[in-house]
């Protein structure tokens, strides 16, 4: 019975690693221009969000906090990785429309903006 609860703990951890993960990932996703414009499909953002999460729980499961022993930890975990989610989604979006704006004005500029309209 040893052999299985180890792979009992081992997938709970597996999973704790990519529900932290795509907790910050999904949320930034969903504020960043291009995948977060509601011209896409929320199921195509949510199949990106979890491929990306897979993808990058191996790669950082050393530095993830361990599992917590309750469940406002967890909570509370969860919320930690959406703010900072939250937080680089709205940078990338920020980025963007200042590259935007600094475009528009570089193409008035120029005398460009003739062909913008």
């Amino acid at each position: 019975m040893g052999i299985i609860e180890d792979l009992n703990a081992l997938l709970a951890a597996n999973v704790f690693a990519v529900l932290l993960v795509f907790s910050r990932v999904g949320t930034a996703l969903m504020l960043m221009p291009g995948v977060g414009s509601p011209y896409t499909p929320a199921r195509t953002r949510l199949l990106l969000a979890l491929g990306l999460s897979v993808c990058i729980a191996p790669l950082v499961r050393s530095e993830l906090p361990s599992q917590p022993a309750s469940l406002p930890a967890l909570f509370g975990l969860i919320a930690g990785e959406a703010v900072i989610g939250a937080f680089l989604g709205t940078i990338s979006l920020i980025f963007m429309g200042v590259f935007d704006t600094a475009g528009q004005m570089i193409s008035t500029q120029m005398a460009l903006s003739a062909a913008y309209i």
